[in-house]
């Protein structure tokens, strides 16, 4: 705006003129990481080749602007949770700003931990599940069946006892994230073999008494010493207590419990001088 002015005389009339000085604009900033699913902690860069570029940002989906957030360092992506679109745009005096670059990003939870792992077992097993975001919810099944965000047992960091055969099925949920996948494992539970002492591995001279045992205690032990199976012989005797022999003796022996699968066969031979 201007206008001329002198002593004696009336001044200029108003002058009035707009300019819209630009330059080159300016190419598009770069962000560090690709759009896509994940499952773990991302952090998020965005750059610039001309240092003197200003760098803005949004994470509402929304276009970035003169006064949209300016990036000043790496952000953790995740922590903000799922299905997040990341906009950025370069601003420089006298340039015209950047087309805008975005990515979008949706986060799923982690697969859950099963401890232990599903397989066979000679031992009791209770069952703990984990999953390392917190604030999210854990539903399990036990009968097969599928779990949900709305079916299935939830789960209260409360053991799950396990039975032979059991398949334990569990997924997790949290607000605005994805779902986990559904994680199956399914479990066995079989008596150890029966155990000898002494040792059936050497020579033997006198009476020797003979004990059967399963860690840990508590199924019941069958034995033959006439070389039939324990399991089918009509010969076949529970064990209840030291077995006294002096004579060269084969034992072959099972152990058994409600519910379990049956031991594996255990035979020992004691030869005696």
């Amino acid at each position: 705006r201007l206008i001329a002015y002198k002593d004696d005389m009336a001044n200029s009339n108003l002058i009035t003129k707009n300019y819209d000085i630009s330059g080159y604009q300016i190419d598009p900033p770069e962000i560090s990481i690709p759009s896509g699913t994940y499952k773990d902690i991302q952090i998020i860069e965005i750059s610039h080749v001309d240092p003197e570029v200003i760098i803005r940002y949004t994470i509402d989906n929304s276009e970035p602007v003169a006064n949209s957030k300016i990036y000043a360092g790496p952000f953790v992506l995740n922590e903000l949770g799922s299905n997040i679109t990341v906009k950025a745009k370069g601003f420089k005096f006298g340039c015209t700003p950047s087309d805008t670059v975005s990515k979008t990003y949706s986060f799923q939870l982690p697969d859950l931990s099963f401890n232990p792992i599903g397989g066979e077992y000679g031992y009791q097993v209770n069952l703990y599940l984990g999953q390392p975001v917190t604030g999210s919810t854990i539903r399990y099944t036990t009968d097969g069946s599928t779990p949900t965000s709305s079916y299935g047992t939830i789960y209260t960091n409360t053991p799950i006892a396990i039975t032979n055969g059991m398949t334990v099925k569990a997924i997790s949920y949290k607000t605005n994230w994805l779902n986990s996948e559904v994680t199956s494992h399914t479990y066995t539970l079989k008596v150890n073999k029966p155990v000898f002492s002494p040792n059936p591995n050497r020579v033997y001279s006198g009476e020797k008494q003979i004990i059967i045992d399963v860690i840990p205690k508590g199924p019941t032990i069958k034995y033959t010493i006439d070389d039939s199976d324990p399991k089918t012989s009509g010969t076949a005797q529970i064990y209840t207590g030291p077995i006294t022999i002096n004579s060269n003796t084969k034992f072959r022996a099972y152990a058994f419990k409600t519910g379990w699968e049956d031991s594996d066969e255990s035979i020992a031979e004691y030869t005696f001088e």
